[in-house]
């Protein structure tokens, strides 16, 4: 007496891996590591600011007058907040050209391990790359530029404020160009071999026509007259066959 076991088997296909991913070009990881520190000096001259280092923009009490009771801790932890947003932004740059861009950090409650989604990376740093560079380009230094100055020369502290906000100018370009870099490693350009090209002109027809049908050809793409010889192969393959193995004489 045999007995069968009530348990099917198991069919589950486990899902296709993601292949893998090439490493990002020297490039663009320059270019992140410089977007990464383009927020550093504007966050430097803000702290110095409120600390009372003569910056020649503006004085330190002038600064201070915004804040309730003219407190200097509530505008060096609006300052220091303020840095630590901008350099946490200008950060994630990194993440298009790291491992952390690839998989989610292990560390990171429920999503720890998984691999990141690129189309959504592409989306939020690209709506990233055109909001910084709207903020820095149009609305902060086109603001200055039209700006009514009434000393028409430049003074060294308006220097060192240029100096300090004008690598702000680079966040959004640069992370525009990593955002390219990183969806061209994730969606490579792929390209049709010449004999594959050949074989869709050879295949193209139009549908519904009574023509002979070439060998390989998708249904409702039948070739041309003259195309195809008797055996059914594209006279086309058939004459470099017969050139790159000539018949003994």
């Amino acid at each position: 007496m045999t007995t069968t076991d009530p348990t099917p088997p198991d069919t589950h296909v486990p899902p296709p891996a993601r292949p893998p991913v090439p490493p990002p070009p020297r490039w663009a990881v320059r270019a992140a590591r410089v977007a990464a520190w383009s927020t550093v000096p504007s966050g430097l001259w803000r702290v110095a600011l409120v600390l009372g280092v003569p910056v020649g923009v503006m004085e330190r009490e002038e600064f201070l007058a915004g804040f309730p009771d003219n407190s200097p801790l509530l505008a060096l932890a609006y300052v220091l907040l303020l840095g630590a947003v901008a350099e946490a932004a200008s950060y994630l740059t990194l993440g298009l050209v790291r491992p952390w861009g690839e998989v989610v950090p292990r560390w990171i409650p429920l999503l720890g391990g998984r691999p990141v989604k690129a189309g959504l990376a592409v989306l939020a740093a690209s709506l990233g790359a055109l909001t910084v560079t709207f903020l820095w380009w149009v609305l902060f230094f086109g603001g200055l530029l039209t700006a009514d100055s009434p000393d028409p020369g430049v003074s060294a502290g308006e220097a060192l404020f240029v100096a300090a906000y004008a690598p702000l100018l680079l966040w959004g370009p640069l992370l525009a160009a990593v955002t390219w870099s990183y969806h061209r490693r994730f969606h490579p350009v792929r390209t049709v071999p010449e004999s594959g090209r050949q074989h869709r002109t050879l295949c193209a027809g139009r549908p519904g026509t009574a023509r002979a049908r070439v060998k390989g050809c998708p249904v409702g793409m039948q070739a041309r007259p003259g195309d195809v010889s008797r055996s059914g192969v594209p006279r086309a393959d058939e004459r470099g066959a017969r050139e790159s193995h000539p018949p003994d004489r």
